[in-house]
């Protein structure tokens, strides 16, 4: 439930983010290049966020409670945090994949790809720390 939970709150977080850098980069500033990136963004990340982020997440998880059973909580924190970014990275890329297979066109241009790969990790790594943060929260009652 609380990976759920994450994953709205990030979803949420993560369109807010790409509304504002939208709002700060349009010629003309109106609500509206504020808000419509904000849905738009949001309502394509949250598939992702679900299916992929969660999925992923509960990988790395498992994975990483075997491997750095011994390591101090910072090495943890930080290999997580590479494992959730490589997650968003790959996420992005099977996003592109399916978009391009929904629209019958299979053409990868390097910029774009960069971009998204960009927008992987940070979408990515908001899940993290949301996450992370309920955790530690969760912890702390």
């Amino acid at each position: 439930m609380r990976r759920i939970v994450a994953a709205v709150i990030s979803t949420c977080l993560f369109g807010f983010l790409m509304g504002v850098t939208s709002f700060i980069t349009a010629p003309e500033k109106s609500a509206v290049s504020l808000w419509l990136p904000m849905l738009f963004l949001g309502a394509y990340a949250a598939p992702v966020y679900v299916i992929g982020g969660i999925s992923f997440s509960l990988l790395i998880d498992k994975v990483t409670s075997k491997w750095l059973r011994n390591s101090t909580g910072f090495a943890r924190y930080v290999a997580r945090a590479g494992f959730y970014g490589l997650a968003g990275v790959i996420a992005s890329f099977v996003y592109i994949m399916v978009l391009a297979a929904a629209e019958g066109e299979l053409y990868l241009i390097p910029q774009e790809l960069i971009g998204y790969f960009v927008y992987g990790l940070i979408a990515a790594l908001i899940y993290y720390h949301v996450l992370y943060v309920m955790k530690k929260k969760g912890k702390g009652r």
